[in-house]
Order: C-alpha cells, then sequence, then structure tokens
C-alpha cells in the first residue's frame, strides 16, 4: 500500500489547501485524457486514492496515528509494508464483510454475535461471500465505528493487543511479535492477522459479558442468546420506567400550573 502523502509529493504536515493543489497537480499529470502512457491510469487511481485518503479529516487523522507508531520502529521498512498490507485485508475482512454479517445475530451487547464469531472462527479464516445485514444498517456503522486497527511498535505478547479508549476501541497490531517469531511470508501473516483481528473482535462485542472457548456449544450459543434478550429487556424497562417518570412530572407540573 502506497504511503498517501509520498503519492501526492506533499509532507505529512501539510495544510489541507496544500494538499488540495497537489492533488490538482497530480491530477491533471496522470489523467488518462491527457497522459498518453500506459502508466497513466495506475498511476491516477493512486492519486485518486490518496486524495480520497487525505481529504478525510479522519482518515488522515487514522493514518497519521498508525504510520507515526510505525515510523518509531527498528524494523525493516519492507516487513512492516508487508504487515500493514496483510492488516489493510485482514480489516477490510472482518470490519468490512464479517461484522456486517454477524452483526444482525447482536441485540444486547453482542453476547450472541461474540459466541457466533468464536464457533464459526476456523471457517472465517477462509474469505468467501457472505450475506449481507438485512436492517441493522445503523448498527453495523455503529459496530464499525467504533473499532479502530493501527501498528504500534511496542513490547507485547501477543500479535494484537486490544486497547479501550474512551469513545472506541483499539485493535494494535504489534509487527515485532510477528518478526521475532519468524513470520515472514505474507500468506502466514494473512492468516494470523485474520485470525487475531476476528478474535478481538469477538471480545469487543461480548464486552466482558461473554467468555469465548475454543469450540462454542449449542448450549453456550443459546446461553449467549438469552444474556443478550435480557440485556434487551433491561433497556426497554428502564427506558419505560423513565417515560412513566416524565410523565408523572409533567402531569403534576401542568396540574400546578393549572392550580396556580
Amino acid at each position: 500500500m502506497a504511503d498517501p502523502y509520498e503519492v501526492l509529493g506533499v509532507s505529512p504536515d501539510a495544510s489541507p489547501e496544500e494538499l488540495k493543489r497537489a492533488w490538482r497537480s497530480a491530477a491533471r499529470k496522470w489523467h488518462p485524457d491527457r497522459n498518453p502512457s500506459e502508466e497513466a491510469a495506475a498511476r491516477f487511481k493512486e492519486v485518486a486514492a490518496a486524495w480520497e485518503e487525505l481529504s478525510d479529516p479522519a482518515r488522515r487523522a487514522r493514518l497519521d496515528r498508525r504510520r507515526t507508531r510505525v515510523r518509531h520502529g527498528d524494523l525493516p521498512e519492507e516487513f512492516l509494508l508487508d504487515v500493514a498490507d496483510a492488516v489493510e485485508r485482514a480489516e477490510a475482512w472482518v470490519l468490512g464483510v464479517v461484522l456486517p454479517h454477524y452483526v444482525q445475530f447482536a441485540r444486547g451487547h453482542g453476547a450472541e454475535l461474540a459466541a457466533r464469531l468464536w464457533r464459526d472462527l476456523d471457517d472465517l479464516a477462509t474469505p468467501r461471500t457472505l450475506a449481507p445485514a438485512r436492517s441493522a444498517a445503523r448498527r453495523v456503522r455503529r459496530w464499525i465505528g467504533t473499532i479502530e486497527v493501527t501498528l504500534i511498535t511496542e513490547p507485547a505478547p501477543h500479535p494484537t493487543v486490544l486497547l479501550r479508549h474512551r469513545e472506541f476501541w483499539e485493535i494494535a497490531v504489534t509487527p515485532a511479535v510477528l518478526w521475532h517469531a519468524g513470520i515472514r511470508d505474507g500468506a502466514a501473516l494473512d492468516d494470523i492477522l485474520l485470525r487475531s483481528l476476528l478474535m478481538r473482535v469477538a471480545q469487543i462485542a461480548a464486552h466482558g459479558r461473554f467468555v469465548p472457548h475454543d469450540a462454542v456449544t449449542e448450549a453456550e450459543l443459546d446461553a449467549a442468546r438469552r444474556q443478550d434478550d435480557q440485556r434487551v429487556l433491561q433497556t426497554r424497562l428502564r427506558w419505560a420506567g423513565w417515560a412513566i417518570v416524565v410523565t408523572l412530572v409533567g402531569a403534576m407540573l401542568v396540574a400546578g400550573a393549572r392550580g396556580w
């Protein structure tokens, strides 16, 4: 995956105006209608992808966090780029396909979603087409919007580390663990990162309310489903209680106003 800043030929601290000027210049240079060379189409796609990444403040901030963490490591740059590419592929599959498919099963806090992910973990390690979620677009956006995948170079015992922030979860991938484990092959990186991201997403879905195992039984899946149903019922009862309180307070205020 090419560095968007290098593609546009700007520094990481470039202002939005500088980014826009660089994008326009590169787009004019490599647009297939203006440049008849064979590489023009491919370069223009790279430029468009870089502009799409950097023109969105949220996506640019996420990219900057990832670049900053990786830049201070002492691992070979080529290996870091290989890991970043593998992370991108795993992230696209887990967050773009798996989570939208399984999120329709999540009701309360996602215990059932976590159970299903753990039960199907081996099967999901091979990407394939999955049916999209039905009538769950908002829930899908909420789940995906609270998960960020980054690269860190700090020492860690596992290939990924799950970090809880105030408004989102961070799945931090640690290339150093993969490097010292002797994992260099692209297929091996894809396999271990895909599985690890699936496990972390299951942990996020469980949110401490379901303890997954290597193989989830039907009894455990039923228990997770009942747990989710109980959470939904508790939430509905809580909202109903507040609605009654607000209604009573409103009625008292109206009665008091009329009495005055």
